[in-house]
């Protein structure tokens, strides 16, 4: 992830913890119930999946990610700051 600072920009790397998530359908958009923690958070989609929004507690919406860049051919990297802990809900349409 990139962060301005008054000299630019900087990547900073930062070790991850990677989890699998299932979703449901509903009416052709898919639900994935996420525990999220308080930081930068990196979700891996399929390309061909567009990102709706992403609900966070306390009834934070989020519908513009920090960064989005391809991972490789087939997925794309969502990344998001999120500032609350508990269960979050991302929202896809295929």
């Amino acid at each position: 992830m990139e962060y301005p600072f008054s000299g630019g920009r900087v990547k900073a790397y930062f070790p991850v913890e990677l989890k699998t998530a299932t979703g449901t359908r509903s009416n052709g958009t898919l639900y994935y119930r996420l525990n999220v923690v308080r930081g930068v958070l990196a979700v891996v989609v399929p390309a061909e999946y567009d990102f709706i929004e992403l609900r966070l507690p306390g009834d934070r919406v989020i519908r513009n990610p920090v960064e989005v860049y391809p991972c490789d051919a087939r997925h794309t990297v969502y990344e998001f700051d999120v500032d609350r802990s508990g269960r979050a809900t991302l929202v896809l349409t295929p």
